[in-house]
């Protein structure tokens, strides 16, 4: 009976001070992710980058696109083109079922990386 009291006071104790540690003015919003978007075209692909509803710069972004089929694996690197996108610099052909995977390094050296499976 001891043990139980000694561990319902300390959590009573956990659950009182976790409460009181929470103030409005040091909470931060979580950071949003970036999100790639890949455009397959007749000669090669453009992907869209965007930060919620938000277009991201790419001028000065540098970048590759993985291309995997089967036992075939090819690289194309990405050139900034427009506002917020990023073009094979030559052609690429994706089939359905390839697995692709950009890598995009912008201007401040930040990284985004997502995977994408052509349809």
């Amino acid at each position: 009976m001891k043990k139980l009291s000694v561990l319902l006071a300390m959590l009573l104790t956990l659950s009182v001070t976790n409460s009181a540690m929470a103030h409005a003015e040091h909470d931060e919003a979580p950071p949003r992710a970036l999100s790639l978007k890949l455009v397959n075209k007749k000669d090669g692909a453009t992907i869209y980058v965007t930060n919620g509803a938000d277009k991201v710069a790419t001028t000065g972004a540098t970048g590759k696109l993985v291309l995997v089929r089967g036992k075939a694996r090819s690289e194309v690197a990405l050139r900034s083109v427009g506002e917020n996108a990023m073009e094979t610099s030559s052609p690429a052909k994706m089939v359905p079922g390839t697995h692709a995977r950009a890598t995009i390094t912008f201007a401040d050296q930040k990284t985004a990386t997502e995977d994408f499976i052509v349809k």
